[in-house]
């Protein structure tokens, strides 16, 4: 830029994107308890039961909030609406920092145990009991970590009167599944990849 001149520097401002509708405003009954001095006040309290928040004067300097399903009206002091939808989710709907830090790092950094479907709707005819799975890739390192289980193991999902169900079908052994399970059960024979 040339001697003199200065840069000038864009702020985003928090509903900076909301769509605005000039010169309008909800119905008195629509409008939400509590006036708020800054932007960001007013878009982290616009939550699921708020429409569009209320730009007093248009000004940017204070805040009210409209309801979901309030009847809009023309504003005599040209205020505008500064809509949420469709583009906006509530602030307990936006992405979060993560929390439990070391927790994700540890899981993230685990390879886990890779393993597909043999049979969908069927389980082995008879196996090992391995404790404490409560999801099929839990199951998959339960049978990994026991010397006594070969690579195929079943898994049957929970049901309102039994808790799941993990399997591994032991070294020497077959699975030999029957044709289907129970009727309102779930479950699959699935073999651990080693690739």
């Amino acid at each position: 830029h040339e001697f003199g001149q200065r840069r000038k520097t864009v702020v985003k401002r928090p509903l900076d994107g909301w769509d605005i509708e000039a010169n309008v405003t909800c119905d008195k009954s629509a409008v939400m308890e509590g006036e708020y001095a800054s932007e960001k006040e007013a878009e982290l309290n616009c939550g699921s039961s708020c429409a569009s928040v209320i730009d007093v004067g248009c000004k940017r300097k204070r805040f009210r909030l409209c309801s979901m399903g309030g009847i809009e009206e023309a504003s005599t002091d040209s205020t505008c609406l500064r809509r949420r939808f469709p583009e906006h989710r509530p602030p307990q709907g936006k992405p979060q920092a993560p929390i439990e830090d070391e927790f994700w790092k540890a899981f993230c950094t685990e390879a886990g145990v890779r393993f597909r479907e043999l049979f969908d709707g069927r389980l082995c005819a008879a196996g090992k009991a391995l404790e404490a799975a409560r999801s099929e890739g839990r199951c998959a390192e339960l049978a990994v970590a026991d010397e006594k289980c070969s690579s195929v193991f079943d898994f049957k999902d929970a049901t309102a009167s039994a808790p799941p169900v993990c399997r591994c079908v032991p070294k020497g052994e077959k699975c030999a599944p029957p044709p289907t399970l129970a009727e309102g059960t779930s479950g699959g024979v699935y073999i651990i990849v080693t690739d």
